[in-house]
């Protein structure tokens, strides 16, 4: 949900720009190939152990791009996560909005946010 203290320009540009990456890590997709190397994952998924796996920001676009349907991502609830959000739904990605703070009580989201992702790895899916 999309705070009210920001003027609507700023919304629309938000959701302009965010589907305008959507757009771009769908055409990323369909036209790069990808290849990995020493990934861990095949492995884990036919063991059956569950996983967790983390990226940098500035990574963000080749691990979506890479990314397996049904994982779960922490994505900031702010105006700038929300940019994210549309690509990771046009691949499959599942955002689970929260981020943490340095203060405690900051209401960012962070602790729900890690709780929902605990029970989604859990339910036997990648975060």
């Amino acid at each position: 949900m999309m705070s009210s203290r920001y003027p609507i320009t700023k919304h629309i540009t938000i959701f302009f720009a965010s589907w305008g990456v959507a757009l771009v890590v769908l055409v990323l997709r369909w036209t790069c190939r990808v290849r990995v190397h020493d990934d861990p994952r095949p492995q884990l998924r036919a063991s059956g152990r569950h996983y967790i796996f983390s990226v940098l920001h500035a990574h963000q676009v080749s691990a979506i791009v890479d990314s397996e349907r049904g994982t779960g991502a922490m994505v900031s609830r702010s105006l700038d996560g929300q940019i994210i959000v549309p690509a990771l739904w046009v691949r499959g990605v599942i955002p689970v909005r929260g981020s943490g703070g340095k203060g405690r009580g900051t209401g960012r989201g962070g602790r729900e946010a890690l709780d929902a992702l605990i029970a989604h790895v859990k339910s036997g899916r990648p975060a």
